[in-house]
This record gives C-alpha cells, structure tokens and sequence, in this order.
C-alpha cells in the first residue's frame, strides 16, 4: 500500500511544482492593491489585541461586548506576525495567503487521488488558481480561506485513511478541528467527511457497480475523524465561552421550527444570490460543468455521487438553512466541491477527445474546456488593477454595496491615515460603530502615538459646542440620515473639510479639522 502511494504521489507531481508557482504568483504579489474591508480591520485588531497581551485576549473573538462569536483560528495564526512588518494590512493578508497554499495542494492532491487522475488534478489545481472568488478571499484576512482550505485538507487526508493508509487520520483530526476554529461554517466539513463513509473502495477500483453499500471499517474512520475534529475544537475553547454561540448562530440560521414554517422568501433570495454568483464569477459554464458532472456520476461510479452529493448538501445547507446570505457563505462551503467537479469535467472532456481522435473533434473539445480559464484570465488584469474598477466592473451587487458602495468599504482609510500621521496632539472622534472607518484607523495607531482617539457618542455631540476646534478632529463616514453628522459639519471643527470619494455613489469619509 505504501509503495503503491509513493508511485501515486510520483505520478501526479508532474503539474504540482509548475502550478503552485503560478499559485504562488497570483496570491503574493500586488497584496495591497483593495483597501482595508471592514472585517478585516475587525479581525486585525482582534490580532493586534492578542499580540499586545495574549493571555488577556486569546479568546476576545468568543467573548466580546459586541456579542459577535467568531472562533479564533486566524487571530491565532497571525497574532505572531502583526508587529513584524510596517503595514499590519499587509502582515495579515500574507498570513492569509501563505495558509492558501494548502487548499491549493489539497485540492489539487484530492482530485488526483480520487479520480486516480493527473488531468483532472491539473485542472481543478488550475482552475482553483484562476476562480476570482478564490483569488479574492485568499488575498484578504478573512476566515472564508482558512476554511476552505482546511475543509479541502480534512478532505483529503480522511478520503487517504479510509482509502490508502489509516495514519492520515492523525492528518485529518487536526485539519478538521482547524476548520472548525476558523468559522461556523467549518461544521458544513466535519459533516461532509461522514459522507466517505459510503465509499467501498474495493468495488470503486473495479468499477463494479453494485448496490450502495457501506464499508463498515471506512464508515468508522471516518466517523471518529468527524467526531474527533469536533472533541478538539470543543477542547481548545473553554465551555464558557460557548454562552454567546447560540444566540450568534440564531441570528443567521434557522431553526427547524423555523424551516417548518417554510421560510420561502427567505430561500428565494438566497437563491438568488446563488445565481448572481453564477452569473458575475463562476459563469453558467460551470454549471454546465456540474450537468456533464451529474451524467457522469449516475454510470460512473460511487465515488462520483459522493462527490455530487457533498456539492448538493453544502448548497442546500446554505441555501435553505441561512436566514440571510453573502457572497462568503456559498462560496466558502462550495468552492472546493464545485473546483473538484470542474477538474474532472474538464479532464473528462480532455480525455474522451484523446480517445476519439479525429482532429476537428479534438479542436471542439479543447477549445470548449479552455472557455472557462480564458474568461477568469480576462478578468485578472481588471482585479490585480486599481480596486474600484475591478469591483464597478465585475462585481455583485452585494460586493459594490459592501466592498465599494456602502459604509464597510475601505476606500479612503489610507488617505485618512496619512494625514492623522502629520498630526499631533488632538482628540480624533471616530464614527460609533466598530468597524471602518473606525477599526481600520485604530489599525494603524502605533503610526500616530500622540493623538487620542474617542468614539462619538451622544456625549461629544451635545457638548460639541465645548471642543476646542483646534485640538480637534472628526473622522467618520457621512451616511444619509444621521443628525448627528450634519451638526458635525457645521460646526467650526468642519473649518477645513476633506472627503474621501472614489466614485459618485459612495458613502464619502470625511475628515473635519478646525482651524
């Protein structure tokens, strides 16, 4: 068994080296070229907290006064990292993309050895580097890669114990628990590793086509892989700070008294979501993909209806079971699933034009496959470019709203910043809410260490008329309908006003100095 798993490894390292240097190139380089998003100045200063006193705040993601319960995985991983380089922007989403690298492999690993295929490993190793979802979540400080890319190692390494060799179990438990102590979702992975419990690799080998069955000794293996991840994860955070999970995950899922009342606008609007992702970054040839994929898995085997069923359940998982919905969400349970069966339809394709042989069936086969690629390159000068353009150009409505439009957005921070440098000795009174620009700019503060900074509440705006407009500045984005900005911007501290605007529609960031 061990030798046959060298000559496996051997076999599918052809591509390995090439692609992830291309993989490489596409998540290190040009790191800085979107702004700061408002969870991640969140995710930052939770990091920067930790490395400031870690045994006070290794746990503040689970236990903070905004009740926003988020396991601590990536804070961990970066609260190391956060002071050793001058922009802590850049500091956390190196650490994001260095952790890519093993969904990259795992992906690219998981469909060599399921398939027992190198071309559909290179192509879901290439397409997993072109997707623009990816691209985009790997090369920010967001939980949603941490996930997928430990979900996609737990994948890997409990379909090699229950196929190969059962020392990969010791693989599989700690890359489990580490999807779940990156976010909620991570649960969707220790599901999903139940359903290789189907697979009776015997009979899959041989292509036979018999009943489903289960093989009882794969069944168990991955059920304690499954249910060992989840001890761990429940062992490295304390009981206690379990008291806000609940209330949290309410907030966002339903309950089954909830399904019960078939919530179906609810459902309707995550679908439609679902096809506004389809339509702006995977495209409908990926869907068409997962048709061809469907015909293949009814005649092709148990191991293609795991992989269809694993897709199916983390779609409807999300789709039905989430009050509301984001771009992250789908895309976070699904990448992998999709990426796989993309891989394998594109080297099916590849294949089965190989074995007809005629030239102009080879052409219409190739050329059809290399459809989807070439529209994701397209795309690539328009991302690695300037932020808005790409996000204006390409992206959902629920991306411009959130990333370019709306108050979460990041556009304009580094300016503020820049110039809050060149001050010394003032109050800066930030916008209430956490998060930007209010997050982003306490980010950056060992940048200005003499200036004081104090949320506006209603405190500072009714003894505003007491503030020495010289000691002062207010920075804070400009949303319609809030008094409390207009009185801002009257008053003498608004003597000298900059706004920060990178298109018409935006929420503007104003910067308000006195004279």
């Amino acid at each position: 068994m061990a030798e046959k798993l060298k000559e496996e490894f051997r076999f599918l390292n052809r591509w390995a080296i090439p692609l992830l240097l291309l993989f490489i190139a596409s998540r290190f380089l040009w790191l800085l070229n979107f702004p700061i998003f408002n969870d991640e100045a969140l995710y930052i200063n939770y990091s920067q907290l930790m490395h400031a006193d870690w045994d006070g705040a290794k746990f503040i993601s689970v236990a903070n006064p905004n009740h926003d319960w988020k396991p601590p995985l990536l804070y961990w991983f970066c609260a190391p990292f956060i002071g050793s380089a001058g922009d802590p922007l850049l500091t956390a989403r190196l650490v994001s993309a260095s952790v890519s690298v093993t969904g990259f492999l795992s992906v690219y690993y998981f469909a060599g050895y399921y398939f027992n295929d190198k071309r559909a490993a290179f192509w879901a190793g290439l397409l997993w580097i072109l997707n623009p979802l990816v691209i985009f979540y790997d090369r920010a400080f967001l939980a949603e890669t941490f996930v997928y890319s430990f979900s996609a190692a737990a994948l890997l390494f409990t379909y090699l114990a229950v196929s190969k060799n059962r020392i990969f179990i010791f693989l599989a438990v700690p890359f489990g628990a580490f999807a779940l102590l990156s976010k909620q979702s991570g649960q969707l992975t220790v599901i999903s590793l139940l359903f290789l419990a189907f697979l009776d690799f015997k009979k899959a080998d041989t292509g036979h086509k018999g009943r489903l069955n289960i093989d009882f000794k794969s069944a168990l293996l991955a059920a304690i892989a499954a249910l060992l991840a989840y001890l761990l994860y429940r062992a490295i955070i304390p009981a206690e700070y379990f008291s806000d999970y609940g209330v949290f995950i309410g907030r966002w899922t339903f309950s089954l008294a909830d399904l019960l009342k078939f919530p179906v606008g609810s459902w309707l609007n995550n679908l439609g979501m679902v096809y506004l992702l389809y339509s702006h970054y995977y495209t409908f040839i990926a869907l068409a993909a997962v048709v061809l994929f469907i015909f293949c898995a009814y005649g092709g085997g148990r191991r293609h209806l795991i992989l269809l069923a694993l897709f199916l359940f983390n779609s409807f998982a999300v789709i039905f079971g989430m009050r509301s919905f984001n771009e992250y969400i789908y895309n976070t349970s699904n990448a992998v699933y999709l990426t796989l069966i993309l891989g394998f339809s594109a080297g099916h394709i590849m294949g089965f034009a190989e074995r007809r042989g005629r030239p102009l069936f080879k052409y219409i086969c190739k050329s059809s496959v290399a459809v989807l690629p070439a529209l994701w390159i397209s795309v690539l000068p328009w991302y690695y470019g300037p932020a808005e353009s790409y996000i204006d150009k390409y992206g959902t409505p629920w991306m411009k709203e959130n990333f370019l439009l709306g108050w979460p957005s990041g556009f304009g921070v580094k300016e503020a910043v820049a110039l809050l440098e060149k001050e010394s000795g003032k109050t800066v009174y930030l916008d209430p809410q956490p998060g930007n620009p209010r997050t982003a700019i306490l980010v950056y503060r060992q940048r200005y260490p003499s200036l004081e900074f104090v949320p506006i509440d209603r405190n500072v705006i009714d003894g505003l008329y007491e503030i020495d407009a010289k000691k002062a500045i207010f920075l804070f984005r400009n949303r319609p309908g809030l008094d409390w900005s207009d009185k801002v911007l009257r008053h003498d501290v608004c003597k000298e006003k900059i706004i920060f605007k990178t298109v018409d529609r935006q929420v503007p960031l104003v910067f308000c100095k006195g004279e």
